[in-house]
């Protein structure tokens, strides 16, 4: 007796491949989801590998900064967060159970330091930053210490080879490599800083500050030593520093740019200003 071969149809077998890419697909969204998300998983939990770079502007080094978990939510404020230390191929090398909101990171020349700060935000309508923190990580991404504060910290600099670290917003924080605080300035609110002569002196923009004779609050550019002592200082009345960019230092310049003025000057104090109503038309 000849036995007969049943050829699928062409109905079918557009079914069984259809069946086939479903199957595929949705391994490859799971493989997906476990090694770069955290599916199924603590929100603090760090995906095996992550795709980009995840450190704003250090590129001299190995490895990049990816923080999760849950940076905030109204009823928690700042909940749990890592920070997932990721090779520069991807790869999750460690992480650190910081429980901050990574800020800003600065890399040293000699690419073998990185600072970083990290602050928290309260829960309640009425959420405040506070508690900040300014870490030190080697060329590997480990830690080497971490100095907190109660004050929020948004901002971090440091120097060419990593012996200077400057933290700032709203206190002014200078630091050795060792974590050491050699002196702090926190009379008036300090949201922008630089360090100058690779750390010989810092330039901060200090706000909040009361002139005589004007109605509103002002700002000074203050050129501090590296004992903490003001060389000299040059007045902004009726002006705020608002943010962790309206002050930059280059080449021997320092230029600040306001709501409503801006100007630039040299290492010695000397400023020319504008108000920005000086450039309207008519």
């Amino acid at each position: 007796m000849i036995g007969f071969v049943r050829i699928p149809s062409a109905l079918t077998r557009r079914k069984l491949w259809i069946f086939t890419i479903v199957i595929i697909a949705s391994l490859v969204v799971s493989v997906y989801a476990y090694a770069f998300t955290s599916l199924g998983r603590a929100p603090e939990t760090c995906p095996p590998l992550h795709w980009g770079s995840g450190n704003q502007g250090a590129t001299n080094l190995p490895f990049s900064i990816v923080p999760a978990g849950e940076l905030y939510r109204p009823e928690l404020g700042t909940g749990t967060i890592s920070w997932c230390i990721y090779s520069n191929s991807g790869v999750l090398e460690r992480s650190y159970q910081t429980n901050r909101i990574l800020g800003s990171i600065a890399s040293s020349a000699d690419g073998q330091y990185l600072a970083a700060a990290g602050y928290k935000v309260s829960s309640g309508p009425g959420a405040f930053y506070g508690y900040g923190a300014v870490y030190l990580f080697d060329r590997n991404g480990q830690i080497q210490w971490n100095v907190s504060s109660n004050r929020e910290i948004f901002s971090v600099h440091i120097n060419g080879n990593g012996s200077v670290i400057v933290a700032n917003g709203p206190e002014l924080l200078y630091l050795n490599n060792q974590g050491g605080i050699l002196w702090n300035y926190s009379r008036y609110d300090a949201f922008d800083a630089a360090i100058v002569n690779d750390g010989a002196s810092v330039v901060a923009g200090l706000s909040n500050i009361a002139f005589p004779n004007h109605l509103n609050e002002g700002s000074a550019v203050v050129m501090f030593d590296n004992r903490g002592n003001a060389v000299w200082n040059y007045s902004i009345p009726d002006e705020v520093f608002g943010s962790t960019s309206d002050l930059a230092v280059s080449g021997g310049h320092i230029a600040f740019a306001l709501v409503e003025a801006c100007g630039h000057g040299d290492l010695k104090g000397k400023f020319r200003q504008w108000r920005l109503s000086d450039f309207s038309s008519g």
